[in-house]
């Protein structure tokens, strides 16, 4: 049972909900209809959401867990972005696009999530201009947050962007449940860079 007695699948439902409410009203009806189309599952450490070259399917509210959307280049995995408990993850350019993704997402940890279909979704936008709106404030944040990364990795050097990254707390406590190599590539540097980078800025803030 998860929080007050709820079943894990009433408590996911309850976490989107009140992330979905944080920025518009929510209807009963609107609800209903978002409730009928989705579904709740879960995942093992290292299952593929979404896998380049194929379309977007889902929209995953992630209830519990980490995913890393990366583009894989050769044997070597770049990691664009994270999405954790709270957060919603998909391919928005295939979502978007129609396209074949150029993302992969991959579970970090057990996952747990709430799938909501990309046909679902269109549906629910076209008969409810409400629920349209609260995904566009959750694109409205994302793209936001992308330009806002996309300044630092061309602006900000090693040690910068090291320290921007410990110095926001709903980043930093992925250093304790992921492994370094993954937080390195997303800051585009060698896990050997960031390994040193990280002790120099702990040792600092220790002084």
């Amino acid at each position: 049972m998860g929080k007050e007695g709820l079943s894990p699948s009433a408590f996911a439902y309850e976490k989107m909900y009140h992330a979905l409410s944080q920025h518009g009203d929510i209807t009963p009806t609107m609800w209903d209809s978002i409730c009928a189309i989705s579904s709740f599952r879960r995942f093992p450490k290292g299952e593929l959401l979404q896998e380049e070259g194929r379309g977007c399917r889902h929209i995953y509210f992630i209830v519990k867990g980490i995913c890393s959307c990366f583009l894989q280049q050769e044997d070597r995995e770049s990691v664009l972005a994270f999405a954790k408990e709270g957060e919603f993850c998909t391919s928005c350019h295939s979502l978007f696009s129609k396209n074949s993704s150029f993302l992969n997402i991959k579970t970090l940890e057990p996952t747990e999530v709430i799938c909501i279909p990309a046909t679902g979704h269109e549906t629910l936008c076209r008969e409810y201009p409400e629920i349209a709106c609260l995904f566009y404030k959750l694109l409205e944040l994302h793209v936001c947050k992308l330009e806002e990364m996309i300044c630092r990795m061309r602006c900000f050097d090693a040690m910068e962007r090291v320290t921007h990254f410990m110095q926001t707390d709903n980043q930093k406590e992925l250093i304790k449940r992921i492994p370094q190599y993954y937080i390195a590539s997303y800051l585009n540097m060698a896990p050997e860079t960031f390994s040193k980078i990280l002790k120099s800025f702990l040792s600092m803030r220790s002084e």
